[in-house]
C-alpha cells in the first residue's frame, strides 16, 4: 500500500530522478511533470488529489511542442507560481507544497512563502527534503482524518436532530 501520492515539478531530470527514486524506495506514489501546463494535466487527471507537490518555482509554463494552458504572455520564469495560482483558483483545497529553487529574488520568494510549506534552496539536501515530505504527508493525512470525522459527527448530529423534529436539547 502507498504511503501517499506526490507530484513532483521539476524540468531538471538529474534533479527529479533521485527524488523520485527515494520516494519510491519509502513505498510513495510518485508522479512528475516537466512544466506547469504538463503538471495542471496531472492534477486534472488525479482530480488534484496529491498528499504533497514538490515544486521548482522556474519550471516553465510548456516545454517545447507543448500547448499551454495558461492566458498567452505569462513569464515563464515564474511557471511555479502561476501554476500555484492555477491550483488555487480550480481545487477545492489546496495541495500541501514544498518549493526547490535557486530563486534568491526576495519578491518571488515573499510570494511563494504565502503558500509553501517549507522552502529548499537548490542544492540542498536529499535526506532534509524526504524529512519534509514525510512531515507534511503526515500532516495532511491527519488533518483529512480529522475533517472526516468532523464530518460524520455533523451528519449524525444534524440525523438525531431531525429524528427529534428539528428540536435541539
Amino acid at each position: 500500500m502507498s504511503k501517499g501520492k506526490i507530484l513532483i515539478v521539476e524540468d531538471q531530470r538529474l534533479l527529479w530522478i533521485p527524488i523520485q527514486s527515494a520516494l519510491e524506495a519509502r513505498e510513495y506514489e510518485v508522479h512528475w511533470a516537466t512544466s506547469a501546463t504538463e503538471a495542471l494535466l496531472v492534477l486534472h487527471k488525479y482530480k488534484f488529489k496529491f498528499d504533497v507537490m514538490i515544486l521548482d518555482l522556474m519550471v516553465p509554463l510548456r516545454n517545447v511542442g507543448e500547448n499551454t494552458l495558461f492566458p498567452k504572455g505569462g513569464d515563464s520564469r515564474r511557471g511555479g507560481l502561476i501554476l500555484y495560482e492555477a491550483i488555487k483558483a480550480e481545487a477545492k483545497e489546496g495541495i500541501p507544497t514544498i518549493i526547490i529553487t535557486v530563486v534568491t529574488d526576495p519578491e518571488i520568494r515573499r510570494a511563494a512563502n504565502g503558500f509553501a510549506h517549507q522552502i529548499f534552496t537548490k542544492p540542498f539536501s536529499l535526506k532534509e527534503l524526504l524529512e519534509a515530505i514525510e512531515r507534511v504527508s503526515q500532516s495532511n493525512k491527519i488533518y483529512h482524518q480529522l475533517k472526516e470525522k468532523n464530518g460524520k459527527a455533523a451528519k449524525q448530529k444534524a440525523s438525531k436532530k431531525s429524528s427529534r423534529g428539528g428540536k435541539a436539547r
